[in-house]
């Protein structure tokens, strides 16, 4: 991968507020297509450890909105063609509201009520309620509409969140941590990037494209949030710390490898094909230019993209086989998006997601306990795919939740591959143990 400076290079974002019009990211257009403004929010729930005053996290709020830019934009749609744009920074909105719930219905109630509340046309895209429930600890839920936040952008705005509050908490003006590169500034620098180098991947992604069978799945219909269900395997963390560290060791294998090799050994042997064509989430801060750091940049930056994955009929050759071709993607398929945007590519609808993300929302920070993350849809919002499948790591315990399609799905049919799957892990880590001392070349690349 080589670093990429344009003629005119954009410089990381100062103190004052950015302004003007946006490129929109590849992911923010497919939303904005397929269900327009409606909301789409990602959560947190907390439950408060110590009180939190109202005026001070109201304060602490509006930092974030100074501080993240991404957190003023607006969209619009003209003509069918959707658009953004940066709102000014004048605080009308009040992001934080107080209210009262006697038990988990009037929560869930009032929930959905602060998740409706978010306007990407007009603002506010983020807010918090502080949930105060009689005898018990209140509870804190903060939302950011999907379109400004992707599950890496949580990190900042916690970590910035808390810092804002403490300072103002000890009579101290709100100082947080630099910009790092806004994102108009990635946005428009990407959008130079895919006319130009990303170009040379187009060969890669056809042949990704032309891979992608379909899956023998119920229906073709396309399927809506209030048909999702939910089916979870959580390893035990025993299992889990023992799997990870020998397959590192045998094979230099990462956790993801590890289970895209056994998920795409199970898919293959149940649909009675050679390969499966899974579509990839990536976090989609890739280091591509030099004089542009997104690592602290709030916005929707991640990136989804095919990859065929065709294990071998051994294990020892799967576990080669699918790491390399993981390996061979480019530049985290940040390409993939904005081909398909320029019309260079096709363009092929997920049948199964795969993301497998990092344990930061799961743990408890400051005076705020997690109770509960996740993305909040209207019923009548088509599901991403037909098989959404997110894994990680909570604590040292490896984890996989499938939300899938009742119209597409079975039950059944998953619980059987969560089975085998669970039977390959067990085949992997007792076949790792056993060949990490002796291990080939091409195993310890």
């Amino acid at each position: 991968m080589t670093a990429y400076s344009p003629l005119s290079p954009l410089s990381p974002a100062g103190p004052e507020p950015v302004m003007g019009a946006v490129p929109l990211l590849p992911l923010q257009a497919r939303l904005l297509e397929r269900q327009g403004a409606a909301p789409c929010n990602r959560y947190l729930l907390f439950e408060l450890t110590e009180a939190l005053e109202p005026g001070l996290l109201e304060q602490a709020l509006q930092a974030l909105v100074t501080q993240h830019d991404a957190l003023r934009l607006r969209f619009a749609e003209e003509d069918g063609v959707w658009r953004q744009w940066y709102g000014e920074p004048d605080g009308r909105h009040e992001l934080l509201w107080l209210r009262a719930a006697d038990d988990e219905a009037g929560i869930a109630a009032l929930a959905a009520e602060v998740q409706r509340g978010l306007d990407p046309r007009s603002g506010p895209l983020l807010r918090a309620c502080r949930l105060s429930r009689a005898g018990r600890a209140d509870r804190l839920l903060l939302v950011v509409h999907q379109l400004v936040a992707d599950g890496l952008s949580w990190r900042w705005l916690l970590e910035d969140l808390l810092a804002a509050y403490r300072q103002l908490a000890t009579g101290r003006c709100v100082a947080l941590p630099a910009k790092s590169a806004s994102f108009k500034a990635w946005a428009e620098r990407l959008h130079d990037w895919a006319a130009g180098p990303a170009r040379a991947q187009r060969a890669f992604w056809r042949a990704q494209e032309r891979a992608c069978s379909q899956l023998p799945l119920l229906s073709r219909e396309p399927a809506c949030e209030g048909q999702r269900r939910h089916l979870e395997l959580i390893l035990p963390a025993d299992f889990s710390r023992e799997l990870l560290q020998a397959a590192r060791q045998a094979y230099r294998l990462r956790a993801d490898e590890v289970l895209l090799t056994a998920l795409s050994r199970v898919l293959c042997a149940w649909s009675e094909q050679c390969c499966v064509c899974l579509h990839l989430q990536g976090y989609g801060r890739m280091p591509l230019f030099d004089d542009l750091d997104p690592d602290r940049t709030v916005g929707w930056l991640s990136s989804l993209y095919p990859l065929r994955l065709q294990p071998a009929a051994d294990l020892p050759g799967s576990l080669e086989a699918i790491r390399e071709q993981l390996r061979a993607v480019d530049d985290g398929g940040l390409a993939y998006g904005l081909l398909c945007r320029r019309g260079e590519l096709a363009g092929v609808a997920p049948q199964v997601l795969f993301d497998y993300r990092e344990p930061d929302e799961d743990e408890g920070t400051g005076p705020l306990r997690l109770l509960d993350a996740g993305l909040w849809r209207e019923a009548d919002a088509p599901l991403d795919a037909p098989l959404c499948i997110a894994a990680g790591q909570r604590g040292d315990a490896l984890y996989l939740r499938f939300d899938f399609s009742s119209s597409q799905w079975q039950r059944p049919t998953l619980e059987g591959l969560l089975q085998r799957l669970q039977d390959e892990l067990r085949a992997i880590r007792a076949h790792c143990a056993h060949a990490s001392g002796s291990l080939s070349p091409r195993r310890r690349a």
